[in-house]
C-alpha cells in the first residue's frame, strides 16, 4: 500500500497490482495467521502439514488467539506458536480505537520476525490482512475478497459453500505450486486433522474410564460457543436414556461454564439412570478431552470444536446442525463414521447471535427430534462394530 499525496493536500491510498503465483524463491520464515476458534484451527492442520512438507527447512510460525494455542502448540508442522488477542473474534473492543492501537503494536513486533511469507487463512479477516501489510512482509497471501485483497500481494479465489479444509488446502497449494490442488472428492486421499495426544493424556483417560469388561463408554458434549447451536434438554435426556438402556456408560463433557447446561440435562434423566452418568465439566484439559474421546465408543454433540477433536482422534461421532452450515464446518472425516443430523426442511442461517444466552437452541435445532437422532445412533454403532 502506497500513500500518494495529491495537489490539494489530500492523501490517496494506492494498492499495487497483485503478483502471479507461485511467489519466487523458497521462503525462509513463514507466518500463518488463523484467529479463529478450535474447530477452524483444527481445519487448518492439513494446510500446515502441506506447508511443512513443501518447505522443510523454513521456520514456520503460527499466530493464533490465546484461546487457540492449545491446538496449534501440539502441531508438529510448526516451529513456534505466538498469540495475539485478535479483535472481533471473542469480544467487541471496549474502545473503538483499540483494534488500531493493537495493530500498530503487533505490526511493529512482526517486523522484527523478518518474515518472507505470511498467509491469512481466515477468508474475510481484513484486520489480519492489514496487519501483515503494515508489518511489511513482502509476500502476503490470502483470499481474493474485497475486505482482504487490497492488503495482499497474492490472492486466490474463495468459493462460498466449500469446506474450510479444502479452502485452506487450495490456498497453500496455490502458494506452493501456482495452482490449486484439485477436487479432494475425486479419488484423492483426504488428509486428516491433526491433534496428537501425549502419553500422559492417554494414561489419564485410561485411568478415568477403565471400564468393567463388556461395558462401553460414550460421551455427550452438549455445549458450544453459540447458544443458537444448542439442542434441547429433553432431546439429550432421551438420547442419554437410550444409550444407558443399551448398556453404555455415559460421560458428559464440557467446560466449567457449561456445567449448568449439563446438570440441566442430567436432571431430566430418571434418578436410577442418572446415577450411571458422570459429568466431567471443567475437569479436563483439551488434550485430556481428546484422549477421553479416543477411548469412547461414540461421541455425540452439536457443531463445536470438541466434536472436531473427536473426529481428529478417530472417535465415531454424531452431531446436530442447525444455524451453521455443515458443508463448510461439518466433520472432516469418513462420512460413515461421522454422521450429521439436520431437521428436514431447515437451512443454515449462519447468524449465531453472540448476545443470546439460553440453554436450548434456536428453531432449526428445536426441530430436531429424538426419533430422528436415535436411529442414526443405532446405525453408527452398527457400522462401527
Amino acid at each position: 500500500m502506497i500513500r500518494q499525496r495529491l495537489r490539494d493536500g489530500a492523501v490517496r491510498l494506492v494498492f499495487p497490482p497483485r503478483r502471479p503465483f507461485p511467489p519466487p524463491g523458497a521462503p525462509r520464515r513463514i507466518l500463518v495467521i488463523r484467529p479463529d476458534h478450535l474447530g477452524d484451527l483444527l481445519f487448518a492442520t492439513p494446510a500446515l502439514a502441506r506447508l511443512r512438507a513443501a518447505y522443510p527447512d523454513a521456520h514456520l510460525v503460527g499466530l493464533v488467539g490465546p484461546w487457540g494455542r492449545a491446538v496449534w502448540d501440539r502441531q508438529p508442522a510448526l516451529d513456534a506458536v505466538e498469540t495475539l488477542p485478535f479483535p472481533g473474534i471473542v469480544a467487541r473492543p471496549e474502545r473503538p480505537w483499540q483494534p488500531y492501537t493493537l495493530l500498530r503494536q503487533a505490526a511493529h513486533t512482526l517486523r522484527d520476525g523478518h518474515y518472507d511469507l505470511a498467509v491469512v487463512l481466515r477468508f474475510d479477516y481484513w484486520w489480519g490482512a492489514l496487519l501483515i501489510e503494515q508489518a511489511r512482509i513482502p509476500v502476503r497471501c490470502g483470499y481474493d475478497l474485497p475486505a482482504t485483497a487490497p492488503f495482499l500481494s497474492h490472492a486466490v479465489p474463495y468459493q462460498p459453500g466449500r469446506h474450510e479444509v479444502e479452502q485452506d488446502l487450495d490456498l497453500v497449494d496455490t502458494i506452493i505450486t501456482g495452482a490449486p490442488g484439485g477436487n479432494l472428492d475425486a479419488g484423492v486421499e483426504r488428509p486428516t486433522l491433526q491433534f496428537p495426544l501425549t502419553p500422559e493424556e492417554q494414561a489419564w483417560a485410561a485411568q478415568i474410564l477403565d471400564p468393567p469388561d463388556g461395558v462401553q463408554t460414550s460421551a455427550i458434549h452438549p455445549g458450544t460457543n453459540g447458544s443458537l447451536k444448542l439442542w434441547t434438554l429433553a432431546g439429550w435426556a432421551a438420547v442419554a436414556e437410550w444409550l444407558l438402556d443399551h448398556g453404555h456408560r455415559l460421560m458428559f463433557t464440557g467446560s466449567a461454564a457449561e456445567s449448568p447446561l449439563i446438570e440441566a440435562i442430567r436432571a431430566q434423566i430418571p434418578g436410577d439412570k442418572r446415577e450411571m452418568t458422570r459429568s466431567l465439566a471443567g475437569q479436563t484439559t483439551l488434550g485430556q478431552l481428546g484422549a477421553l474421546f479416543a477411548r469412547c465408543r461414540l461421541v455425540l454433540g452439536v457443531d463445536s470444536g470438541p466434536l472436531h477433536i473427536a473426529t481428529a482422534v478417530g472417535a465415531p461421532t454424531l452431531r446436530l446442525y442447525g444455524p451453521s452450515d455443515e458443508r463448510i464446518w461439518g466433520p472432516w472425516g469418513a462420512p460413515e463414521q461421522n454422521i450429521v443430523i439436520r431437521a428436514p426442511g431447515t437451512q443454515p442461517g449462519h447468524f449465531l447471535d453472540p448476545d443470546r444466552h439460553e440453554v436450548e437452541g434456536g428453531p432449526e435445532m428445536q426441530a430436531i427430534r429424538p426419533n430422528l437422532v436415535i436411529p442414526a445412533i443405532a446405525r453408527l454403532l452398527a457400522a462401527a462394530s
